[in-house]
């Protein structure tokens, strides 16, 4: 990991413990492939109960 990716993993890291999160993890933001299908069940299915932008913006969750 290069000092500026490194740097901001760790001021995030820092901010969230501060907050009270128990843990915090970076991932990178990537197409999800894999993920699609059953995502889109998900939401087929109401699952995502009143969380509307997850229904509204469903593509920019698959590709952020």
């Amino acid at each position: 990991m290069n000092n500026k990716k490194q740097h901001y993993t760790t001021l995030i890291k820092t901010e969230a413990k501060r907050l009270g999160f128990l843990s915090c993890g970076i991932s990178k933001a990537t197409f999800l492939e894999e993920e699609a299908p059953r995502l889109e069940k998900w939401l087929n299915n109401n699952m995502h109960g009143e969380m509307r932008y997850m229904e509204n913006h469903f593509d920019k969750r698959l590709d952020p």
